[in-house]
């Protein structure tokens, strides 16, 4: 709609002039305009050799370590957890429904 009447205003009118947009940043005004050396991490300008203080497992990890020894004594089982996928898992589908509500309203538009 706003086009159509700067349109129709341009040809209306007797002095008709063109803008040129710039859509990308000028050169030295952004960081990727840099050329790029060597990788900071291969060498860095901070001192990278500094100690890291251990203060040994934390606390939420032992009692959770204490928790599982206490279950699988109770239960008289022990815990195997195994987090790669099996043939059995992958061929068995989910009950998992996706909704399907139809086409979005933008896409129609469009």
């Amino acid at each position: 709609m706003y086009t159509k009447s700067l349109a129709i205003s341009a040809l209306l009118s007797n002095e008709v002039s063109a803008v040129m947009l710039q859509y990308r940043p000028y050169a030295g005004s952004v960081p990727w305009h840099i050329p790029v050396t060597t990788p900071g991490f291969e060498n860095p300008e901070f001192n990278a050799n500094y100690p890291v203080p251990d203060f040994g497992v934390d606390h939420d990890i032992l009692n959770v370590s204490s928790a599982i020894k206490q279950s699988e004594k109770a239960l008289k089982k022990k815990l195997v957890a195994d987090f790669g996928a099996t043939a059995s898992t992958v061929a068995t589908p989910r009950n998992y429904v996706v909704p399907d509500f139809g086409v979005d309203q933008d896409i129609i538009r469009s």
